[in-house]
């Protein structure tokens, strides 16, 4: 079975980066450039993972995850942080509403990023 991820980030460079990366590695992917584009895509099509970025416009990531975890299965979803942002008290806030992962951009290699998600999912690397 084909896994799906959600990219949810507001960088257009990055987010084609990720997806066309993800895509090449055999996910089904969707992107959204904000929290609400996201929600609205989950109502028809919920992922198997969400990377989600915390600081976009309309509706930010803690916003979005905070709705995400009240949908039906939507506690299910594996949702991993990419961002810029790293304060211990964003972390915490993050980890506090059940994501898998907080990871910062400038700490991670697109290539560690994949395997992450892989792990995740318990797929092969």
């Amino acid at each position: 079975m084909d896994k799906k991820i959600l990219i949810v980030e507001d960088n257009k460079s990055l987010r084609n980066v990720l997806s066309d990366t993800f895509e090449d590695e055999g996910f089904i992917v969707k992107v959204a450039d904000d929290g609400a584009v996201a929600l609205a895509t989950i109502e028809s099509w919920l992922p198997d993972v969400i990377l989600l970025d915390i600081l976009m416009p309309n509706m930010d990531g803690k916003e979005m995850l905070t709705k995400l975890r009240a949908l039906p299965d939507g506690d299910k979803v594996i949702v991993m942080v990419l961002t810029n942002s790293d304060t211990s008290d964003k972390v915490l806030d993050f980890l506090n509403l059940g994501v898998t992962d907080y990871l910062t951009k400038a700490d991670w290699e697109l290539e560690d990023i994949v395997t992450k998600v892989k792990e995740r999912l318990n797929m092969s690397a």
